[in-house]
């Protein structure tokens, strides 16, 4: 799993670790990590579960080949280029709901 390979990969390098390292602080031994940053073998359910945990990333992340298409990132990056609107999520969710409940329905409405 190319996706996998690239995250343990990206992982490793920022940690500065070797394989022995790497293994040690995800729970597996050496000779799995070098199988999946190879991509010789792919981790079970189970194993993308642990990895997903100990890098404290979502199970999903570790499977989507295409994270920036995903609807949350999407959906993020937009409201990101809106600090007031992403502020107001942050800080008031509540009332943000609110506002985006009346929003959608005034464009039900128009069309």
């Amino acid at each position: 799993m190319k996706k996998i390979s690239e995250i343990l990969t990206k992982y490793q390098k920022e940690n500065n670790y070797t394989y022995q390292e790497l293994a040690k602080s995800l729970h597996m031994s050496k000779s799995t990590i070098y199988a999946y940053i190879h991509n010789t073998r792919n981790p079970s359910i189970k194993s993308v579960q642990n990895l997903a945990k100990s890098l404290n990333i979502k199970p999903m992340y570790l499977l989507d080949n295409n994270e920036e298409n995903s609807k949350e990132d999407i959906l993020l990056k937009e409201l990101q280029k809106s600090k007031e609107i992403y502020q107001l999520i942050l800080n008031h969710p509540k009332e943000a709901r609110k506002q985006l409940e009346k929003s959608f329905q005034k464009k039900n409405n128009e069309l």
